[in-house]
């Protein structure tokens, strides 16, 4: 793609708004502002609420007009088109200056960097709290992931192992916790911990990620085809997929009461066992390998073994 330089706008269509702007390098310029809005990191707070609002299908982009890369004439034609559609007013734009500047062949110093930077709270698994501006040299100093924390402050999470982050810019905090309560309304999953805490929560993925837990095993729980994954329980909210992971459930604790097994265990001693999932979680054992052990599949399973009782029944 050919390199533009020159005057363009970020149209907002839902309410007719511009964004004026000017750059020696129009393309790389839009690919900048883009990936800033989707990360909720834009400089521009008003654009940025805009476009977290109305989602990114509500913005256009267009070359206004092409100019020279020179510093003078890509202000003055910026000037002149921030003057034409007045998008420095609060009800026909989202610039915040009426005059045109350019920070073309500037450097800033570190302080000046570090000034303009967003501030965060972090606050620790203990109730520790810390007044930042540098994000990924203190997720450094602590071993957590400067994107995984951005993610809890930018309201896509609830915490990162224990972590939680918020802006100190009430407007960026507002849309997070915006974007928090919309997500908890919404939740899918009613999760219970082996200690009896409640929790609900909108994805499994980012709820088994910051405890430890395998999504796919939780995810069986939830459809009914195993009872708990480590002492978690986990249930849908929805009414009707819930009624069918009861069913199943129901289903398979049907089966397991009328078969019977016969357990040996490595010291010899033999037990009569019907519910063979409680009999394994109680003992440490996997079900699932006892149940090869019964079918014949495998010979044993950490030296006990298992075997089916086919002359009597439960009834």
């Amino acid at each position: 793609m050919r390199t533009v330089s020159g005057v363009y706008e970020i149209r907002d269509l839902v309410n007719a708004k511009v964004y004026i702007g000017s750059s020696a390098n129009v393309y790389r310029r839009w690919r900048r502002h883009r990936q800033a809005l989707r990360k909720g990191s834009h400089f521009n707070i008003h654009l940025l609420r805009a476009f977290q609002g109305y989602g990114a299908s509500a913005f256009t982009w267009n070359i206004l007009e092409e100019i020279s890369p020179d510093k003078a004439l890509l202000i003055a034609a910026e000037q002149k088109w921030l003057d034409k559609t007045e998008c420095y007013k609060s009800d026909k734009g989202y610039n915040i200056r009426r005059v045109a500047e350019s920070c073309l062949g500037y450097r800033w110093s570190e302080e000046s960097r570090s000034r303009l930077g967003k501030e965060f709270i972090v606050t620790s698994p203990i109730g520790e709290a810390f007044r930042i501006r540098n994000l990924r040299k203190f997720c450094e100093e602590r071993g957590l992931v400067q994107q995984h924390m951005r993610l809890v402050a930018m309201g896509e999470w609830s915490q990162y192992r224990g972590w939680t982050c918020v802006f100190t810019d009430v407007g960026r905090r507002h849309i997070a916790e915006a974007l928090r309560d919309e997500k908890s309304r919404r939740a899918r999953y009613i999760i219970t911990d082996p200690e009896g805490n409640v929790f609900r929560a909108w994805t499994l993925k980012e709820f088994c990620f910051q405890r430890g837990l395998d999504r796919g095993y939780m995810g069986s729980v939830a459809r009914g085809k195993w009872r708990n994954y480590r002492g978690w329980r986990c249930d849908y909210i929805d009414p009707d997929k819930r009624w069918m992971a009861d069913a199943l459930r129901r289903e398979k604790a049907s089966r397991e009461l009328y078969t019977i097994y016969l357990v040996t265990d490595p010291n010899g001693k033999h037990y009569r066992v019907t519910r063979l999932s409680t009999f394994c979680e109680e003992r440490g054992l996997n079900h699932q390998c006892m149940r090869k052990v019964a079918k014949g599949q495998t010979k044993k399973h950490r030296g006990w073994v298992c075997e089916y009782d086919a002359e009597e029944k439960i009834h």
